[in-house]
């Protein structure tokens, strides 16, 4: 596979980061925001699970427990990311790659005075359909990473990932 092409903007070319890499970045990120969401949700439902301990399980309960799941991860995922990138433009899986999201126009940072409002188009886009639709639409905007490496979410907040390294 050859490398992108680099990119021109405002302050320079830059390399946009591969596929790969912003998958594995993406995964690493997961992970991160995976651990405490299955604690809690451990938690929790192990002590509604002692609180219920004469009841069966139904459907509903398979269903509560993937709503609460799903909140769980918005709830932890959305300021993780929204913060992370607005602050610095990296998210951890991103630095650990030498990956950085940077501002269309400026090719800084999203961090310029509309960084949350930047960073949160970014995350809602790719976030909010991914758990309507069972995790599809995010599988779609990897997808959509190939013409040009940019992906929908990144179109929608007006971003690039490039590579540092």
């Amino acid at each position: 596979m050859n490398p992108p092409a680099p990119i021109d903007l405002s302050s320079g070319r830059f390399r946009p980061a591969s596929i790969p890499a912003r998958l594995l970045a993406r995964t690493i990120d997961a992970v991160i925001v995976a651990i405490p969401v299955g604690a809690l949700t451990t938690l929790i439902i192990s002590e509604s699970a002692t609180d219920s301990a004469y009841s069966t399980p139904d459907s509903a309960t398979g269903i509560s427990s993937a709503l609460l799941i799903a909140a769980l991860a918005v709830a932890v995922s959305g300021p993780y990311e929204i913060s992370c990138i607005a602050a610095s433009g990296t998210t951890l899986g991103k630095r650990a790659l030498g990956l950085r999201v940077v501002n269309a126009h400026t090719s800084s940072p999203p961090r310029d005075g509309t960084g949350t409002g930047t960073a949160f188009t970014r995350w809602a886009n790719l976030t909010i359909p991914g758990l309507l639709t069972g995790g599809a639409w995010t599988l779609l905007c990897a997808a959509s990473c190939t013409p040009g490496h940019r992906g929908w979410h990144d179109r929608a907040a007006l971003t690039y990932v490039i590579a540092d390294r």
